[in-house]
């Protein structure tokens, strides 16, 4: 269970906004935030797994990098995706966040740091 994949997919508008649109400008930051009570938390059931792949023509495997159960895990594990890539610029910082959609509280999992 490992959060999203579409953090990868992500590097290349990021570093392109970065680069374009603020090319001297400032630090700024990338805040990637997962929440509680997730939709995705089903796919952790591999009889559903199984089937919602058959159904959408979804490798079951790709499926299982979908998860969130646990937001916090999640998220750190996206923000070193995204920092560990190379093609994102020094001056993107990028931070973790969980949301509680029950009592409308965010926690910071991951303080911004430099990519």
């Amino acid at each position: 269970m490992t959060g999203a994949p579409e953090v990868i997919d992500d590097v290349a508008f990021i570093a392109q906004l970065a680069e374009g649109a603020r090319p001297e400008g400032p630090p700024f930051e990338v805040a990637i935030v997962h929440h509680n009570q997730c939709g995705s938390g089903a796919l952790a059931d591999d009889d559903f797994r199984r089937r919602y792949g058959e159904r959408i023509g979804e490798d079951e495997e790709a499926l299982r990098e979908r998860i969130v159960v646990d937001p916090a895990a999640t998220v750190r594990h996206d923000v070193e995706l995204l920092r560990a890539a190379p093609e994102v610029p020094d001056r993107v910082r990028v931070s973790g966040h969980a949301y509680d959609v029950t009592t409308g509280l965010m926690e910071t999992i991951v303080p911004a740091a430099a990519a």
